[in-house]
């Protein structure tokens, strides 16, 4: 006779009453099972276990809960025969409809489910000033296959495209409008490794995650814009002697190259410039769609910076839109190279609150040949997290260590950069 037991919090545990199911074969009358008779003590147990690993499995990303998903699917697909039997001598169920209807519809869900993972998603972008309409058609699959506890590899092909109409989008929300809604389609392959050793994914103290992930879109495979594209990146997390402070440290590069295309020369105002026949004027370009290009400044990446504010103008307060990524408004253009150092300092807890002092360092450059570390810009800070049920909740104050003139203004007002930014969030930064 076997006994099985409860399985709460990761582990394998008899019922509080200590008391027994008996689960009888019906095929022979006979108790060929014990089964934990649980009560409220067990239910409460389970939950208060569920609500403590909730906001781990809510901060993972979308392609991590597929991976886990697929590994239970996986799991369970090996082990088909075995959980056949249990389930027809439990309740009576004659075994070839367990073994080939009930089961395998039970591991096809879950692969399902870990399929759907990051198929439904959102952005919210604000664009206060501006108003379109938008159809957008695509289609996307994605395989994910962990390899290991820590090695999760994952490839994807996707295919969109965004046709926009009625606009009336403003100069300084064109820039964001074509990252979330790129008006051109798009055929990518994207391939991702990722080895993550961390304790704790939501608030590591230890460990190690690094990642690399590579993208190509190209005509031939169906790409109104060709690219290639890729984004590394790595985390230490160390406790220094005593273990009451962590050390953080990390590294990001991004790095993209347009392929050649003609394009239709368009005015200041987005209408196309004819040429004296009355035919548009084609230019050949190899810009990088907004949507793939990199943007810095923020909470995550150099703090000492508002969202996405952090770029190249050589000739501050005019910038030149062939070599900068931020325009003569000030607003950011997006490149084709990134740079980004961090290093932070954070306390133990101590009544739910925690300190934290950071450097970061980073910059967004038009080309990958104009990266220069010598532009990189610093940015320091300090602040404190709180540990909440849902998580830590962040908030920093960054200082902008170099501040420039500010694009777009009157050189004559020597109007700078902020020199004092504040952030609030939940989570950690990285």
């Amino acid at each position: 006779m076997r006994d099985f037991q409860q399985l709460i919090d990761g582990k394998t545990i008899a019922a509080t009453s200590g008391e027994w199911l008996d689960s009888i074969d019906p095929s022979t009358g006979e108790v060929w099972a014990r089964i934990p008779r649980s009560n409220g003590a067990d239910v409460d147990a389970a939950v208060d276990a569920a609500a403590r690993a909730f906001p781990g499995w809510w901060a993972l990303p979308t392609l991590q809960r597929g991976a886990h998903l697929r590994a239970v699917a996986e799991v369970m697909d090996q082990h088909t025969r075995e959980l056949a039997e249990l389930e027809t001598r439990d309740n009576g169920r004659i075994v070839n409809e367990t073994l080939l209807g009930d089961l395998p519809a039970c591991v096809q869900m879950f692969f399902f489910f870990a399929g759907a993972a990051d198929k439904i998603h959102g952005d919210t972008v604000q664009l206060s000033p501006a108003s379109f309409n938008f159809t957008r058609r695509g289609v996307q699959t994605e395989y994910a296959r962990r390899l290991s506890d820590q090695l999760t590899v994952t490839g994807r092909y996707a295919i969109d495209t965004t046709r926009l109409f009625d606009q009336k989008i403003p100069i300084e929300d064109r820039v964001n409008v074509d990252r979330f809604f790129p008006q051109a389609r798009l055929s990518t392959f994207t391939g991702s490794v990722l080895r993550d050793s961390r304790d704790d994914v939501l608030d590591p103290t230890r460990g190690t995650v690094t990642a690399v992930d590579a993208w190509l879109a190209a005509r031939a495979l169906g790409s109104e814009i060709g690219f290639v594209k890729s984004y590394a990146q790595a985390f230490w997390y160390r406790q220094l002697p005593r273990k009451r402070v962590t050390l953080v440290t990390g590294v990001r590069v991004g790095l993209a190259e347009g392929f050649e295309r003609l394009a239709t020369q368009v005015d200041a105002d987005g209408q196309p410039i004819l040429d004296p026949g009355g035919q548009p004027v084609q230019v050949l370009i190899d810009d990088v769609p907004a949507r793939e290009r990199f943007f810095a400044g923020g909470d995550t990446t150099v703090r000492g910076f508002v969202l996405d504010r952090l770029g190249t103008c050589s000739n501050a307060p005019v910038c030149d839109p062939a070599t900068d990524t931020l325009s003569d408004q000030g607003f950011p253009t997006g490149g084709n190279g990134l740079v980004l150092l961090n290093a932070e300092l954070r306390t133990a807890y101590w009544k739910g609150l925690s300190g934290v002092g950071f450097v970061d360092v980073g910059n967004v450059f038009r080309r990958v040949n104009q990266i220069e570390l010598q532009e990189l810009r610093p940015a320091v800070g300090f602040g404190v997290r709180f540990r909440s049920p849902i998580g830590p909740v962040r908030a920093d104050l960054g200082f902008n260590l170099n501040r420039r003139l500010l694009p777009g203004t009157e050189p004559a007002s020597q109007e700078r950069e902020r020199g004092l930014v504040f952030h609030i969030s939940l989570g950690q930064a990285f």
